[in-house]
């Protein structure tokens, strides 16, 4: 099993950057290899509403499907999904106060690759890597969608 964290700082109020990733229909615009949203159930503020992402990754094109696991407003936002290959990962999105109006999102992602041992070996030489490098991607289009001008 992988797992993924980093902190962002942002010049937004708590409240704008939950409702922000509260948001489905907006993870196209930031999300890495995201083209899609679809079959959204209800707000991803409410434990049990689910939605899918059509991803593509490596020219392939994957659906995954999410499930709100747990909530604690505008503080936590936990989701659980699985792709169409196999496989899994919980995602806990945390925001918080910091001064002058701003806010630290804190990110962490557990996630196991399809395939076993030879996925766990593939995380082990690229995906890990490629995960990271998309973080400050995803980052900086955040910062774009959410930062006070």
């Amino acid at each position: 099993m992988g797992r993924l964290t980093g902190a962002l700082q942002l010049k937004a109020p708590p409240e704008r950057v939950w409702e922000f990733l509260c948001d489905a229909q907006l993870r196209p615009r930031w999300e890495i290899g995201v083209i899609a949203v679809e079959d959204v159930t209800g707000p991803l503020d409410q434990v049990g509403s689910t939605w899918t992402e059509v991803r593509k990754l490596s020219g392939v094109t994957m659906r995954e499907r999410f499930r709100v696991t747990r909530v604690d407003p505008q503080r936590l936002l936990e989701f659980s999904g699985t792709s169409s290959g196999g496989g899994r990962t919980t995602i806990r999105e945390r925001i918080a106060p910091a001064g002058d109006d701003g806010t630290i999102k804190t990110f962490e992602a557990d996630y196991t690759l399809p395939g076993g041992p030879l996925g766990a070996l593939i995380d082990r030489l690229y995906m890990r890597r490629k995960l990271e490098r998309d973080s400050v991607i995803v980052d900086e289009k955040i910062r774009g969608l959410v930062d006070r001008p």
